[in-house]
């Protein structure tokens, strides 16, 4: 258990090694699995605080403009997925989804950032869209170890092909 700036995270790495040995054979879709506790009594702003993030979006920097829907704390089983290849963001959620994965929110990326500074660069949470001068916004962070960055990625004209850099971090259906 870590306690950050009155944020409870607990992470439970089920890989040791980074990257995972599935990424270093060259196959195309690489998984990585972790188990977190989400903190609802905690708010957006101290999620976010607890990350320590170099720079975040200044959108991002308002409670207000994230609405967090959850109660008490709720265990999950996140994935990073990467692919390896182009995709759409539909053609991303249904892969997801023939996975048993659905889109993760903003605040199980918080979460695991919080407590995990090893993670690799460009993870996506495309389960928490939001309007953003006229078009779609997705919270990524960005960046390693203590020079992480929380911004988000514009579709501009409504979708965007996602490249083989990004990892989409997903909630494994129950």
């Amino acid at each position: 258990m870590v306690k950050k700036a009155n944020v409870l995270v607990l992470v439970l790495v089920l890989f040791s090694a980074w990257p995972p040995s599935s990424a270093r054979g060259g196959e195309k879709v690489t998984e990585t699995e972790f188990s977190v506790v989400v903190d609802y009594s905690a708010t957006f702003g101290q999620m976010v605080g607890a990350t320590h993030f170099k720079w975040v979006h200044p959108a991002l920097k308002k409670d207000k403009n994230v609405q967090l829907k959850g109660e008490g704390r709720v265990e999950r089983d996140l994935v990073l997925v990467r692919l390896a290849k182009k995709a759409s963001t539909q053609e991303i959620r249904d892969d997801l989804a023939q996975r048993g994965l659905k889109p993760a929110k903003v605040e199980d990326l918080l979460t695991l950032s919080a407590a995990n500074h090893d993670l690799p660069n460009l993870i996506v949470a495309l389960g928490s869209p939001w309007e953003f001068f006229g078009s779609i916004a997705f919270p990524y962070i960005t960046g390693s170890g203590e020079k992480r960055f929380l911004s988000l990625k514009l579709l501009w004209g409504g979708d965007f092909d996602w490249d083989e850099d990004w990892w989409f971090l997903a909630v494994r259906s129950k």
